[in-house]
């Protein structure tokens, strides 16, 4: 990553002659990146924005978690109406209007509110949508109460100390870990875990990179912890200021308007929405999914396996810039469990067992609409069930969710592959299952030194850096 401050106050040196391109190397480098796209296409099937829209939404919680329900986390699902989701983007463009305008320009402020004049009626003074008496809140204020009787139901089939226990909450899309008002929680919980680690004499970290590292590690923690609500008032605070959130339901609603959606059912309205002539998306539009937070998961726990073409290839740290001392030894330990995972647990549910009769076809259609994806997981040391810990296998693996990939405009950047490249040649022949270099046909990357300070500044979330700087 360039560092923009680094280049204020350099000249450029004037040149006496301008070199002549080298029509050959630009020709070849055309024709490379032609085949690399015409061999991307010949897996994923996407072939413009209406395909990639689709192959977004058909990733989707509520595609995979039926066949996988035993091997994730237990999930409720609860449906938005379409004026629940116009309230949401309501919410996502009144909190970030500005940043929108900055960051994407005004013709996609102008894009939003098209969508909500299209479908809300307006107040005649020009202060956008009207949604009611009560306006956006007054209508997500059922969506609320709907959350609060999910909990309790789910509440009622857990046992023991963990009853009362909070829950993660997300579209079956995203989830919405970029919320401001989780900052804002885990800023409160940041400043009093360092405060600890300043008064505990026995802290083992000496060097700045290390006291960097475990601020890091501590800030990834309490930003997972501020993701825990428990109620649906807290819910609904979380999902209106996520930009995630109001991005992926912009973008349900451009699928919709795109024709995508036009063999489901009319839309469901209360009364204060307008031209209800518009049909709902297929494949299934975004919902809400609640799960039970569970507090084993730590940033050491989590990693980021992806699939090619329906092969388990590859996986990394989820936050793959953080030193955790105590994965190192555990290597292949880690490797072999989430291998043994994917074959025995979830590919044949995805993609098929060939001549297995128990994977219903329905099961296996998911991987041949999502031939290629990224899954977050979760390895547990020592948390297997007692089953399975008599054969030997004591480690627990969970899977998270499931994200898109295409190599192209879904999750291909550096901040959703973390330690692989997919624009470094090498790392992408690894990502596709299609390397020569490597002793195995599985890699597992993990991060093997404490990070330098300035790097972690400079690729970190500028709200975390403002945190850790305090």
């Amino acid at each position: 990553m360039i560092d923009a401050a680094a280049l204020q106050g350099v000249k450029l040196r004037k040149t006496e002659t301008t070199a002549k391109p080298d029509l050959k190397s630009e020709s070849n480098s055309k024709s490379e990146s032609l085949a690399s796209t015409a061999k991307i296409t010949s897996v994923t099937k996407i072939r413009n924005e209406s395909d990639r829209r689709e192959y977004f939404f058909s990733s989707g919680i509520d595609a995979w978690y039926e066949p996988l329900k035993d091997v994730t986390f237990p999930s409720l699902f609860i449906a938005l109406t379409f004026e629940e989701k116009l309230a949401l983007l309501s919410n996502y463009l009144d909190a970030f209007r500005e940043e929108i305008t900055k960051e994407q320009g005004k013709e996609e402020v102008d894009e939003i509110e098209g969508i909500l004049k299209r479908y809300v009626s307006q107040n005649p003074e020009g202060n956008g949508p009207v949604f009611g008496d009560g306006g956006a809140a007054g209508v997500l204020a059922n969506l609320a109460e709907r959350i609060d009787r999910g909990m309790g139901e789910m509440r009622e089939q857990i046992e023991g100390e963990n009853r009362n226990c909070g829950f993660f909450v997300k579209l079956s899309t995203r989830s919405p870990k970029d919320s401001r008002s989780v900052l804002r929680r885990a800023e409160e919980l940041f400043k009093k875990e360092v405060q600890a680690v300043k008064s505990d004499s026995s802290s083992s970290a000496s060097d700045m990179s290390s006291i960097s590292n475990l601020k890091w590690t501590l800030l990834a923690e309490c930003v997972r912890q501020a993701c825990c609500v428990r109620s649906g008032e807290e819910a609904l605070e979380v999902l209106s200021d996520s930009r995630r959130v109001g991005e992926d339901i912009k973008y349900e609603m451009a699928e919709i308007e795109s024709g995508g959606g036009g063999s489901g059912d009319p839309i469901n309205t209360s009364g204060n929405i307008i031209n209800t002539n518009t049909k709902l998306a297929t494949p299934p539009p975004i919902s809400l999914v609640l799960r039970p937070f569970d507090q084993r998961v730590t940033p050491a726990t989590e990693f980021r396996g992806f699939v090619w073409n329906g092969k388990f290839t590859c996986a990394g740290q989820y936050f793959y810039e953080l030193y955790f001392p105590e994965l190192q030894s555990e290597k292949a330990i880690i490797a072999a469990d989430l291998q043994r995972f994917w074959q025995d647990e979830v590919r044949g549910k995805l993609f098929g067992n060939g001549n297995d009769s128990s994977v219903a076809d329905s099961d296996a259609r998911f991987g041949t609409k999502v031939p290629c994806f990224m899954m977050d997981l979760v390895w547990i040391k020592g948390g297997a069930k007692e089953d399975a810990k008599k054969t030997g296998r004591g480690n627990q693996v969970l899977l998270v969710e499931i994200n898109p990939f295409d190599g192209e405009g879904l999750g291909a950047f550096p901040a959703s592959t973390g330690l692989f490249n997919w624009d470094d040649p090498g790392d992408r022949r690894v990502m596709m299952g299609e390397s020569k270099d490597t002793q195995s046909e599985f890699t597992l990357r993990l991060c093997t030194e404490v990070p330098d300070q300035k790097r972690l500044e400079r690729n970190k979330n500028p709200a975390w850096v403002r945190l850790i700087k305090s």
